[in-house]
């Protein structure tokens, strides 16, 4: 599993570094984005979407998008915080099953709202980085969660 994971993290900084050397052009992605959306929905390719996500990934290079960003995941990851404390201390449930919601509180952002933004025309570059990052951090946490939460 730790494989599977290494491979796609390394799918995505390839297309990355692609994009960087002008091998994929700034509009590519849309082309990506296209097939992603409409060939691993129904099939979960993994590696089409890793791509995707190197292809739309931008890192931030002026001080207003990176602010940006660290508001989003400032306040994304606050109220994770909060809803998995809400859900590990609150919900009347076994404990596995507040586990699982814990764990889904720390879940990265989805492929759709880059989907999303693109088609808004907002930032979809921002938004395809901010996936990168709260996947990195998200899933760190959640692997955290896991091996020390107390469920028999």
């Amino acid at each position: 599993m730790l494989f599977q994971a290494g491979s796609l993290l390394l799918v995505i900084i390839s297309v990355y570094l692609l994009k960087r050397i002008h091998i994929f052009s700034d509009k590519s992605y849309k082309v990506v984005q296209g097939l992603v959306f409409n060939l691993t929905l129904p099939c979960a390719n993994a590696f089409a979407a890793m791509a995707m996500i190197g292809l739309m990934m931008e890192i931030p290079d002026n001080h207003k998008d990176r602010s940006e960003l660290g508001k989003v995941i400032a306040w994304r990851f606050l109220f994770s915080i909060i809803i998995a404390l809400s859900a590990w201390f609150l919900l009347p449930l076994d404990e596995r099953v507040r586990e699982i919601v814990v764990l889904a509180a720390f879940a990265p952002v989805t492929i759709f709202s880059t989907k999303f933004t693109d088609s808004l025309t907002g930032n979809a570059k921002l938004a395809g980085f901010s996936l990168t990052v709260t996947a990195i951090i998200g899933l760190t946490f959640m692997t955290l969660l896991h091996a020390v939460l107390p469920v028999t």
